[in-house]
């Protein structure tokens, strides 16, 4: 058995420390115990004898010292004369009585206590005697029965410190299952806790196949797309620019139209106002292609249509348009909208006579015109593009009828500016 195994629990040391001060406590009491019971069983004892003793040696002596007493009396009286002849018996036999009665009275007073004092050491003595005699018996039979108690107490001592060590057996055994459940418990938890890792990083790594597979579906769709996109976009580019070609043949055979027929005009002219007149009704006729066209394709879309249209005329035209769109600030107007001042100072600025400005005047109008149409009818297509042509016209002969702009610049304005009708039915 190991230095651990064999050292006491707390429970045990209690009741070891208990069990020595319990035997302690018993030894004093029994010391005690044996002083009082030698006191109570030899005192009467002792008593008794020294009474006896002391009796008998205070009556011998009293009545010796009362005898030797009585004689000196009677002899001193003798010879004093105060028992004479003439004393009878009797009176000396009475006399005797009371000197004797009235010296032992003295005598056994005087005798009582010196003989008490004498008594009183003897008896103290001997019970000093009889106490250490009769101390060992006692103290062996008081000692055995507290060996007995002790023998008791020690064997039920034994049987707490048995119960203690199978308690703590049990308490070690019930502590060293619930070691082995926690460890369980905690292996448990940690391969669950593995496992739910391990599931986690499959379910990732299969998300994360699906959605290598996805996207590479989606690109390989989108790569589609995107190829199909660009074959269609340059099919449309195609379209476009074959319709664009065919559409600006028509125009310039109906500018060739136009200027044939701008010869057989008599000397048209435009001053100032009549030009700023015709550049008003070309903004409001503008304004309202631009609400029809802002229906089809939206109208930041319309707007684009609009802006691009005049750099492109401006390229054409340049002597006549050229900054038209330009505020004072030097800033280009994303909104389309004409400056009349610098249009009309453009063609002031030309070296040509008057009727060769109001023709270039017109004409760069209609270019512009012109380009919007085109490019309505390539972002939408034909069929919306005659509908289109169709409204404005019929709401720009609505403007016309409230007489604000006179018939010279109506007239003007419908022949030279405003697309040819057979342009606008496709011919």
């Amino acid at each position: 058995m190991s230095a651990e195994e064999k050292k006491l629990t707390d429970e045990e040391e209690a009741l070891l420390r208990e069990f020595e001060e319990e035997r302690s406590k018993q030894n004093a009491l029994m010391d005690r115990e044996v002083q009082d019971e030698v006191k109570r069983e030899l005192a009467d004892e002792i008593k008794s004898v020294m009474e006896k003793e002391v009796e008998g040696a205070m009556t011998t002596q009293v009545n010796r010292a009362v005898e030797e007493e009585m004689n000196s009396q009677i002899k001193q009286e003798v010879e004093f004369g105060v028992i004479g002849e003439k004393t009878t018996v009797i009176d000396a036999q009475t006399m005797r009585r009371e000197m004797e009665a009235e010296l032992r009275g003295k005598i056994e007073e005087e005798t009582r206590i010196k003989f008490e004092e004498e008594f009183r050491k003897r008896l103290e003595e001997e019970a000093r005697k009889k106490v250490e005699e009769t101390r060992v018996e006692i103290e062996a039979k008081i000692r055995k029965e507290m060996e007995e108690k002790e023998k008791i107490k020690k064997e039920e001592i034994l049987k707490k410190l048995h119960v203690f060590k199978q308690m703590d057996d049990e308490k070690l055994k019930l502590r060293d299952e619930e070691l082995k459940i926690q460890i369980k418990e905690e292996m448990t938890k940690e391969i669950e806790e593995r496992d739910r890792k391990r599931k986690e990083e499959i379910l990732k790594k299969l998300l994360l196949i699906e959605k290598v597979e996805t996207e590479t579906k989606h690109l390989q769709e989108e790569e589609m797309k995107t190829k199909m996109k660009d074959e269609i976009k340059k099919e449309m580019e195609e379209e476009r620019a074959r319709k664009k070609q065919e559409i600006l043949s028509r125009l310039d055979s109906v500018k060739t139209q136009s200027l044939e027929f701008q010869q057989k005009l008599n000397e048209v002219t435009l001053n100032y106002n009549e030009m700023s007149s015709m550049i008003q009704l070309f903004e409001e006729a503008q304004e309202v292609f631009l609400l029809i066209l802002s229906g089809k394709t939206g109208k930041k879309a319309a707007q684009t249509i609009f802006f691009r249209a005049v750099l492109e005329a401006e390229k054409k035209m340049p002597e006549v348009l050229k900054r038209v769109i330009t505020d004072k600030n030097g800033n280009l107007k994303n909104d389309g909208i004409l400056e009349a001042a610098r249009l009309i100072a453009n063609i002031n600025a030309l070296q040509m006579g008057e009727p060769e400005k109001a023709a270039k005047f017109t004409a760069g109008l209609r270019e512009i015109f012109d380009g919007r149409i085109i490019a309505a009818e390539v972002a939408t297509n034909l069929e919306i593009k005659h509908a289109m042509v169709s409204d404005l016209i019929t709401k720009i002969k609505q403007m016309m009828q409230k007489g604000a702009f006179g018939k010279k610049i109506n007239d003007l304005f419908m022949s030279q500016v405003v697309p040819n009708t057979s342009l606008n039915q496709g011919d």
